[in-house]
């Protein structure tokens, strides 16, 4: 089924995303004009995010005065991460829009869990 730029756009904007203009999170994606090529695209974005993501935290527990509490605190943050943005998707549950509410959320989060980290454990 397709899908028109602006529903989807609509709906990355709805309260229940707490979304950010699609191009903030991932610029590649913001002229897709169908569910599944917005779909794939975030998955691609959600890697990338990944290993953006894990070079982050690796740098934060090299400069970590104690890295098992970062650790414990990464742990539980990726379990909120998956539960908030599960939530987040459920106002779509069983539509097209549900995968991409969950991956915008997605990296949204990550993004600001990067920003998050590099700004904490930064050299000095």
């Amino acid at each position: 089924m397709r899908h028109p730029v602006s529903l989807i756009a609509i709906a990355l904007w709805a309260p229940a995303a707490r979304a950010q203009d699609t191009a903030a999170v991932a610029p590649a994606c913001a002229h897709e004009e169908t569910a599944a090529g917005a779909r794939r695209c975030l998955n691609v974005a959600r890697e990338r995010k990944g290993v953006e993501l894990a070079a982050a935290l690796a740098g934060a527990r090299s400069r970590a005065k104690d890295p098992a509490q970062l650790d414990t605190a990464q742990t539980t943050w990726l379990a909120f991460r998956t539960a908030q943005c599960r939530a987040d998707a459920s106002q779509f549950e069983g539509g097209s829009l549900q995968p991409i509410l969950f991956l915008h959320c997605w990296l949204e989060l990550t993004s600001a869990r990067i920003r998050y980290l590099e700004r904490l454990f930064r050299e000095p």
